[in-house]
């Protein structure tokens, strides 16, 4: 009853038999609501991870140990990550029970995701600017080292008119009508932001969002997403969004570093685009040249 773990004891098709007071405090259940249920059926939710769920759903009927990192939901709507431990324990008429220990891990995951995010800036950042041969390479490495379940770069609209969708990248595998929805939708509110405000604009919780396109990015997996301006000399012409699969909520250092890196990223894409009109300028010239029996 002392610890700060949630302890669940269950029978062996995995129903509830007692909690602790700890399980109360976690998940906002009480004792008396959770009685004889599974408890994946009130604590997992739309962006549990479905395979792991059913990994432990198959480890309960074969019996043993097992331990495993899940994402669940409090009463009130709340997700947290907890890495569980099970184990198996029989009574003195060799009945079978299972003992679960819950250990929230939330600020670990969200710390774990941060670093991941601070190393992908890191790692764009240490290459040179002839290693992003284009603008779809700056999107697709960006987005798979972030872990993001979306990202599309965003290019200023002329003056009266809303930003417009340039390119896009997904993971493999992602719902394609989820994935056209989120292509064919109109700037976020987000994006227009970070255009007006020229820094990165950050939201934890799309679920508290109420745009159209928000079922589409939730059906991708989305939990939050930022937007960051690819600000190379002072000119905000285009931006990043990005949208990941994990609740996070931002921080000033990560704000900064993301702030420094669209600028290094926004310095990148302007030498493509001036090395691309040189080259597109040389070939028109050296083409004049053939045509007019100079070359």
């Amino acid at each position: 009853e002392h610890t700060t773990s949630a302890v669940v004891i269950t029978d062996s098709e995995g129903r509830i038999e007692w909690v602790n007071l700890s399980f109360e405090r976690m998940t906002g259940w009480t004792s008396a609501e959770v009685m004889g249920q599974k408890p994946g059926h009130f604590l997992q939710g739309a962006q549990t991870d479905a395979g792991t769920a059913a990994q432990m759903r198959n480890d309960i009927q074969r019996g043993g140990d097992f331990d495993a990192e899940i994402l669940n939901y409090r009463k009130n709507g709340e997700s947290y990550w907890v890495r569980i431990e099970v184990h198996e324990v029989k009574n003195q008429l060799g009945e079978r029970h299972l003992i679960g220990i819950q250990t929230e891990v939330t600020e670990q995951r969200h710390r774990a995701l941060k670093f991941e995010l601070l190393s992908a800036i890191n790692a764009e950042i240490g290459f040179e600017e002839g290693d992003f041969t284009t603008l779809e390479n700056i999107l697709a490495r960006f987005g798979s080292s972030a872990g993001a379940v979306w990202a599309g770069i965003w290019q200023h609209g002329r003056v009266g008119t809303a930003p417009a969708l340039d390119m896009s990248w997904a993971p493999p595998d992602m719902e394609p009508a989820a994935l056209a929805r989120m292509r064919g939708r109109a700037s976020p509110s987000v994006v227009q932001c970070a255009f007006d405000k020229g820094t990165t604009v950050w939201a934890d919780n799309l679920g508290e969002l109420s745009e159209e396109w928000i079922p589409a990015a939730l059906a991708l997996g989305g939990q939050t997403v930022f937007v960051l301006p690819l600000d190379g000399d002072g000119e905000n012409a285009a931006v990043m969004e990005v949208i990941l699969g994990q609740p996070l909520a931002a921080s000033e250092s990560l704000i900064r570093a993301l702030n420094n890196h669209g600028k290094h990223l926004g310095l990148v894409i302007q030498h493509l685009r001036a090395t691309r009109h040189l080259r597109k300028s040389e070939w028109i010239l050296r083409h004049g040249q053939r045509l007019a029996g100079l070359g």
